[in-house]
């Protein structure tokens, strides 16, 4: 819409009457095709509404009475149905409730179910680190072959830390220990004192490899014979040659 500050402006500008009149006329022209176009376009916008409206009713109308007709036509069949097959329409409507019900639950009990495997990972790989972790300490200086690392660290915790679990000491605390009270750092002076420990300290008296050889492997003790499979794992490592030897002597 035209202001009047701006037709103010044009009479105050230099330059003829006639041409400052055409200015005006102009200015006014062009804000009526303005005015008129909006009013135009406004039309066709309500226009286009109540046709958007009038299908949406008839949608509704037609969606009504497809309701009304499904409704009376089950009103329809119970009427004719008698008193046991009605009975019968209820008990399946029953059962497909309860199916659905069952179905449900089956469902959320699955979601909990594989939560709880998620949880019961999560603690097994968090006792794992704390194992290992307890265990790396207590190997600090006790001479553990590289190549026999592996084997020992089953040796002391078991297969994926089995041996061990949190174990209440009161007061709301709790150590890594075997089911009788055996710490990581125990069971490891436990087991360096054993047989297959010895054989996994590095012999330092003689400057290099692991203690022992073929020869603590006669009088029986070959571990394929004895089916001694934790040392057959750090045979196969320690000295493949040793281990193909022995493994063709047990016939194997």
């Amino acid at each position: 819409m035209v202001e009047k500050e701006q037709l103010q402006e044009i009479l105050n500008a230099e330059g003829e009457l006639d041409a400052k009149i055409d200015t005006i006329i102009n200015t006014y022209q062009e804000d009526f095709d303005a005015q008129l176009n909006a009013l135009k376009a406004n039309k066709e916008a309500i226009k286009q509404e109540k046709t958007d409206e009038i299908a949406k009713r008839h949608t509704v109308e037609k969606e009504r009475d497809a309701l009304k007709e499904a409704n009376n036509k089950l009103e329809k069949q119970l009427k004719e149905l008698a008193p046991e097959e009605m009975q019968k329409v209820y008990d399946a409507k029953l059962q497909e409730a309860a199916n659905l019900y069952a179905g449900q639950i089956s469902e959320l009990q699955k979601t909990i179910d594989e939560q709880k495997n998620k949880i019961a990972e999560g603690e097994k790989a968090q006792l794992r680190n704390e194992c290992m972790a307890e265990f790396n300490k207590a190997i600090q200086g006790a001479n553990i072959a590289p190549d026999s690392l592996e084997a020992f660290s089953a040796f002391v915790l078991g297969e994926d830390c089995a041996k061990f679990a949190r174990r209440p000491i009161g007061d709301g605390k709790s150590i890594l220990a075997t089911k009788n009270g055996l710490s990581i750092k125990q069971a490891v002076e436990e087991a360096r004192q054993t047989t297959f420990g010895k054989n996994c300290i590095l012999n330092t008296s003689t400057g290099g490899g692991a203690e022992g050889g073929s020869n603590r492997y006669g009088n029986g003790n070959n571990p394929f014979v004895t089916n001694n499979k934790t040392e057959q794992a750090l045979l196969k490592v320690r000295d493949p040659q040793l281990y193909e030897a022995l493994k063709r002597q047990a016939g194997r």
